[in-house]
């Protein structure tokens, strides 16, 4: 089933009967009327959050400040955020540069988006080091403190140590958090310029809340277009009409394979470039469902080198496992190279003449064969191209999957209240260690 430009396929895969993933699905009709019926410009519900892609006001704050800080002198975004508030933006920012950042570190492309979360005290030294070599001036640094409690431990002393080394950086600090927690009375104090995360807004539902827009458009990531995407996924998976709505139908066949004791879903993802985005939905699905002793637990694996870690697992063991299939059908730029000739003189038959696209297919449809042959459950999403507007689309399109998957399950999609306990228990520790 292809829906805009992303593609959903669970027939005669997903190891369930068509008409009973449609059926599990038309039993969420009454919750998505009551998605529908979410007025404009409202954060009252959790569910709310659907509105920030629209909410023109609220955008207007954000376009502001981007247009107040986006200049051909920056150089480096700090992004100082952990969990929802760091793992949108990254998902998106590494599906463009994070291949390139890490690999073609000397390329001569800025703004460049560095994520500080960790407390690593091997980070903070190497850091330390490049922020007194590359000697920035205020104006080629710009410092994002991410955190909608305004009080996130990590987060926090991150930001502490970052202006240890960066002093009088006020002027070049933006603090995105809830309106009313203490870091952003704090920015009021010192007028440092704030942005909102609207109250009801959750962290792992915010990327596109200024949570997520403002660092990346900053780093020209192209934003109405991800915006534009994540409208279209929010129109087309409200839709009533279940047959083409995906984020149902891949809810209900997540869930009715849980029923048949498969706890463990897998996101495999072809297109290397996206394995942050598969980490952004593992913390989503953990999150969101990870609690009254549900058994689902969410993992992430990039092939093909998972190929060689961790498939013999999936094959040869308790066939316990449903997977989601993640690739982009675009060809990658390296359509036209071929392997003609080896220096080794070892090249095999089977790859003479093949393009590098052409192994990653076939292996892709080998893992799916074996997949297949062993009765193992999976679905495949196909998105058109690596860009802007798909991730968007992607982004809101799983996410409203997982609200479905709550009301499937009977759980608060919203809360993570266990969360709090390590939080509890850390600053605990740090007090009585002073």
């Amino acid at each position: 089933m292809i829906i805009n430009s992303m593609q959903l396929l669970y027939e005669n895969t997903s190891g369930l009967e068509t008409k009973n993933v449609l059926n599990t699905a038309e039993s969420l009709v009454s919750y998505i009327q009551k998605l529908k019926q979410i007025k404009q410009g409202e954060y009252n519900i959790p569910e709310s959050c659907l509105n920030v892609v629209s909410d023109t006001k609220y955008l207007a704050k954000v376009i502001e400040l981007i247009k107040k800080y986006k200049s051909q002198n920056l150089k480096y975004v700090f992004l100082l955020g952990i969990g929802g508030s760091n793992l949108g933006a990254k998902a998106i920012y590494d599906s463009f540069y994070g291949f390139k950042d890490t690999y073609l570190p000397k390329i001569e492309r800025y703004p460049k988006l560095l994520f500080l979360d960790t407390v690593n005290p091997k980070f903070f030294d190497d850091l330390n080091s490049f922020l007194k070599t590359t000697k920035l001036n205020s104006e080629e640094y710009l410092i994002n403190i991410i955190t909608k409690s305004g009080s996130t431990t990590e987060t926090i002393y991150n930001a502490e140590m970052l202006l240890k080394i960066l002093p009088n950086s006020y002027n070049r600090i933006v603090i995105t958090s809830d309106k009313d927690s203490v870091l952003t009375k704090k920015a009021q104090e010192k007028n440092i310029e704030h942005l909102e995360v609207p109250k009801m807004v959750g962290g792992r539902f915010s990327v596109f809340s200024a949570v997520g827009l403002f660092p990346l458009a900053i780093c020209n990531i192209d934003i109405g277009k991800l915006l534009k995407g994540a409208l279209d996924a929010k129109k087309q998976n409200l839709e009533d009409d279940i047959t083409k709505n995906l984020a149902a139908i891949s809810a209900s066949s997540i869930y009715l394979n849980y029923k048949k004791n498969i706890f463990i879903n897998d996101t495999y993802i072809y297109n290397p470039e996206l394995e942050s985005l598969g980490k952004w939905y593992r913390q989503l699905m953990a999150e969101s469902l990870g609690k009254d002793n549900l058994k689902i637990l969410p993992t992430v694996s990039v092939g093909s080198a998972d190929l060689h870690s961790i498939t013999q697992r999936y094959l040869g063991g308790e066939h316990n496992i449903f997977t989601t299939f993640l690739r982009a059908s675009t060809p990658s730029v390296s359509e036209n190279i071929k392997l003609t000739e080896t220096k080794l003189n070892i090249i095999e038959d089977s790859i003479k003449n093949k393009a590098p696209n052409n192994i990653v297919e076939a292996i892709y449809e080998g893992v799916k064969k074996s997949y297949k042959n062993k009765n193992i459950p999976y679905i495949e999403v196909t998105l058109e191209t690596v860009d802007e507007y798909n991730l968007g689309y992607y982004m809101q399109f799983k996410m409203i999957e997982m609200m479905y998957l709550g009301k499937l399950f009977n759980v608060n999609t919203f809360n993570q209240p266990n969360v709090e306990e390590y939080k509890v228990e850390t600053k605990k520790i740090l007090i009585h260690e002073k």
